[in-house]
């Protein structure tokens, strides 16, 4: 009688750290998921927003973002990255955050947009959004020719969601080990 209890009890501890396993994982995946998507909102709006301030004008191709304060493009603790190339010209320009490295250019038809993940060289991961588009021509100009192909490439710093998700860690072997240690 005893043998069959001390399996039934084996069998249940086991199947409970299994769910609790599986539950973890799957709130895992879920909280990353969930934060991924929040990013990649984020760097979409952005990026539509960098890319409508590209107009042709009388002077020439004029980014409109540049005049203004972005901080997290900083040299100092920039978290965030932005470089815009003329296609035909070569860069029109690189956020200071970037100082010598540089943001893949993935292929893209003009009006599409990619998200994916970049690997720096110092290790730092980013979560990067890529489009390809005809600037906007200034009214003033007339009827002008069809703007330039422009591309952009911008990109965010992962380390802020993989800080939230060791804490999530954490918190997890927490509540895991609490009920166990707290029996007498």
């Amino acid at each position: 009688m005893s043998s069959i209890r001390g399996t039934l009890r084996a069998g249940m501890i086991l199947g409970t750290l299994a769910a609790f396993t599986a539950a973890g994982f799957a709130t895992d995946r879920g909280v990353r998921s969930v934060l991924l998507d929040d990013l990649d909102r984020s760097l979409r709006e952005r990026g539509r927003w960098v890319a409508s301030t590209v107009e042709l004008a009388e002077e020439g191709l004029e980014l409109g973002f540049v005049e203004l304060e972005m901080g997290d493009f900083g040299p100092a603790g920039g978290t965030s990255y932005l470089e815009v190339w003329r296609v035909e010209a070569g860069t029109l320009y690189r956020s200071p955050s970037l100082e010598a490295l540089e943001l893949a250019r993935p292929l893209t038809a003009v009006g599409e947009e990619a998200l994916g993940f970049e690997r720096m060289p110092d290790g730092r991961q980013l979560r990067t959004y890529h489009t390809r588009l005809v600037a906007r021509v200034d009214p003033d100009l007339g009827p002008a020719p069809k703007g330039p192909l422009v591309e952009l490439s911008l990109g965010r710093d992962l380390s802020g969601v993989d800080r939230l998700m060791g804490r999530l860690h954490v918190l997890f072997v927490v509540i895991g080990w609490r009920p166990c240690c707290s029996r007498s």
